[in-house]
């Protein structure tokens, strides 16, 4: 336990010091990473828990229960609504984000599936490793996410593609009620 804490100790440490001594990046690499960052100037109005007409929803097979509202993640400014299936007790979290699709293909936290469109607009289909899967559809200036869960353990979802096609299904369904821009 002892060891444990010291060389805890010893990576903040060496973070520190490799931190302060770092130098400045250059002024066209930060303004290359500062044009993709989500504008803190808008939030997104189209809210996915009201948005889609309830009789859309049940067709859907995701009326298990009302629609609930889930709390922003990550500090960003986001709505997010979940919706449970009636029969396979999975759950369908719809989220209207500032993050664009560029800076979602950018982030090394997902691992891009596939690209395709869906109503005129781009779709990236990414997963986060053994997780969930994110069928995003590009809705300036950001996207909404249909995210499935799944694991290989688990009694319910257990494929990336099982899940990829239920949050596809969910955003086909859903594709009718898309805002022009999420900012308006």
């Amino acid at each position: 336990m002892r060891a444990v804490r010291v060389l805890s100790t010893l990576v903040c440490a060496t973070t520190l010091i490799g931190i302060s001594g770092c130098s400045e990046a250059p002024a066209d690499v930060v303004t290359a990473l500062a044009a993709d960052v989500s504008d803190p100037e808008w939030s997104p109005t189209w809210d996915p828990c009201t948005a889609v007409p309830e009789d859309v929803i049940v067709g859907l097979g995701l009326g298990g229960r009302p629609p609930q509202p889930e709390a922003p993640q990550h500090n960003e400014l986001s709505l997010t609504c979940g919706f449970i299936a009636f029969d396979s007790h999975y759950t369908v979290l719809v989220t209207a984000h500032t993050e664009s699709l560029t800076s979602r293909r950018a982030d090394s936290v997902y691992t891009t599936v596939r690209e395709s469109w869906l109503a005129d607009r781009e779709v990236l289909v990414s997963h986060f490793p053994n997780l969930s899967c994110h069928y995003a559809v590009g809705i300036e200036p950001g996207l909404i996410d249909f995210q499935v869960r799944y694991n290989a353990a688990g009694p319910l979802i257990r494929t990336l593609d099982e899940a990829c096609s239920l949050a596809q299904q969910a955003a086909e369904g859903f594709a009718p009620y898309f805002p022009e821009r999420l900012d308006s």
